[in-house]
């Protein structure tokens, strides 16, 4: 399945917004974020590769077989997910990034914020 950057996004900006220690379902965060954007298992992969990339905490529901995640719990942001987020909150360094991002054919998170920040510092100095 391919990974939406977009719906990472989305739900780091959804999630932050719930108050502290107040754990938070997949399905909760699908009818706050995806159900208009992105299909249920998208919104499910995202939170997996998120807890999975250091930028959520919480915890995958499996199937008995324990091959497929049915869905989550969300407990908190991390440190990291807090730095990420910071990076690529503004709309215009978003799209900066992803733009970059095309050209080179490459959408990790790592990358992604790599360009926001490259962004961030352009507008700092005045080069944009």
């Amino acid at each position: 399945m391919k990974l939406s950057n977009d719906c990472v996004r989305d739900i780091l900006l959804y999630i932050e917004s719930i108050p502290a220690n107040q754990a938070i379902s997949s399905e909760s965060v699908f009818k706050e974020v995806g159900q208009d954007k992105y299909s249920e298992e998208e919104v499910i992969y995202a939170i997996k590769k998120m807890i999975e990339g250091n930028l959520l905490s919480g915890s995958l529901m499996k199937a008995e077989s324990g091959t497929m995640t049915l869905g989550a719990y969300i407990m908190d942001i991390t440190y990291e997910g807090h730095q990420y987020l910071e990076t690529i909150r503004s709309p215009k360094a978003w799209a900066y990034a992803k733009e970059k991002a095309g050209e080179l054919g490459s959408f990790s998170f790592k990358t992604l914020g790599m360009f926001a920040q490259q962004y961030i510092k352009k507008f700092v100095n005045g080069e944009l």
